[in-house]
């Protein structure tokens, strides 16, 4: 009997590295584990910039030339024709009080000397 129980004890022993090998690596604490790195953020599009001159004071608009070029230049060419002079707002709003970002929608509204031809909806 003491022979069987010695037997037991050291195949135990013997036995204990080999279990120890096969136990998973301990997890390291929760507050120890690295951040994981954000992606980099996307570049920002090509923008061409126009400072409106308004009577509340000027109003700088970007216009993303590599997303609608199309657009761009048909805006740019308004501009430069001077055919939105004097033309007034119908909507003007910021996205949030603090931020220095908004929406102005404005146009001809029909002066046909003004409009210049048609172009095609470009989607953005």
């Amino acid at each position: 009997m003491m022979f069987a129980r010695r037997f037991a004890v050291l195949t135990l022993l013997l036995a204990v590295p080999a279990f120890a090998q096969a136990m998973p690596e301990a997890l390291p604490p929760p507050g120890a584990a690295a951040a994981p790195v954000p992606p980099p953020a996307p570049p920002r599009p090509a923008t061409v910039k126009v400072r409106l001159s308004t009577s509340a004071g000027p109003i700088v608009l970007e216009l993303e030339k590599e997303r609608a070029p199309v657009s761009t230049a048909n805006f740019l060419r308004y501009v430069d024709q001077k055919r939105l002079d004097g033309t007034a707002f119908y909507r003007a709003l910021k996205f949030r009080a603090d931020a220095p970002l908004g929406l102005v929608q404005f146009g001809v509204r029909g002066n046909a000397k003004r409009i210049l031809p048609a172009i095609a909806h470009e989607p953005t």
